[in-house]
């Protein structure tokens, strides 16, 4: 359907090109009132569009689009449910072993993916990853994919011990070892929520915290190449490049909570 409103509102602006240099009053207003039906039909198509075709991947605690990164099932460990919020509570580096990571059953390619999420620890860590092969794709763990980093920034040790810099590409909202986010982004105070989408489309990738965009690139230009040469994912050719991927949540040590994920599919 997204599909449908792109091409209406083409063929309205190219309706509007070809009649502009028509004298006759009759034949503008003609040319104008189908524009007006055409910009009608495509913003209720789009509004429909808005409404019904999400894929919600978790509501009312219901965790069928789940798995391990490990296995075909849930993890017995680490994560849990508690209502319609879905918690990962590794606070030892031993528990977020036991936990791994979740990665969703189906692969996407264009989409929007909304959701809202809480850090509960203090300097806690986790992480929204997309695009992330399957084990059919070469790679004997699910993993490397750009990730929409979640971090409780000025707390965690990195920052503490001088290891990152404020707002560098390893805090929140960064594409994680690629690229920063804009520092004027707004996090909730620590323990509340937040809500976050990545927007995908044929290349072009935006990251938005609290309803701010803060952070966009294209995953297929030269620049993103180059980044990825320099950074710890260099040695994985297919990194950010999968046409389709799975969404992932990171188990690393802390309590995070997240609700309200849904995805609304492009293609």
């Amino acid at each position: 359907m997204l599909y449908v409103v792109k091409y209406l509102r083409y063929f309205r602006c190219k309706l509007l090109l070809y009649f502009k240099p028509i004298k006759s009053s009759m034949k503008k207003q003609s040319v104008f009132h189908i524009c007006m039906l055409i910009t009608l039909i495509s913003t209720a198509l789009f509004s429909c569009q808005t409404k019904s075709d999400w894929e919600y991947l978790l509501k009312d605690g219901e965790v069928s689009q789940w798995r391990s990164d490990r296995n075909d099932s849930f993890p017995e460990a680490g994560w849990t449910v508690e209502g319609d919020v879905l918690i990962v509570n590794a606070l030892q580096e031993e528990d977020s072993i036991k936990a791994g990571n979740l990665v969703t059953r189906n692969i996407y390619g264009n989409f929007e993916l909304y959701f809202e999420w809480k850090m509960l620890t203090v300097g806690g860590n986790s992480g929204v990853k997309y695009f992330v092969p399957g084990k059919g794709d070469s790679w004997d763990l699910y993993g490397p994919g750009p990730e929409f980093q979640l971090l409780d920034d000025d707390n965690h040790h990195w920052m503490l011990e001088g290891k990152m810099l404020p707002n560098d590409y390893h805090t929140l909202g960064a594409c994680y070892e690629i690229y920063e986010a804009d520092p004027s982004k707004e996090p909730a105070p620590l323990g509340e929520w937040n809500s976050s989408r990545i927007v995908t489309n044929d290349g072009l990738v935006e990251h938005w915290l609290n309803g701010k965009l803060i952070l966009e690139y294209n995953r297929f230009s030269a620049d993103f190449a180059n980044r990825v040469s320099k950074s710890k994912f260099r040695e994985f050719s297919k990194f950010g490049q999968v046409e389709r991927g799975h969404i992932l949540l990171q188990d690393h040590p802390g309590e995070v909570h997240f609700r309200n994920i849904k995805i609304k599919s492009a293609d």
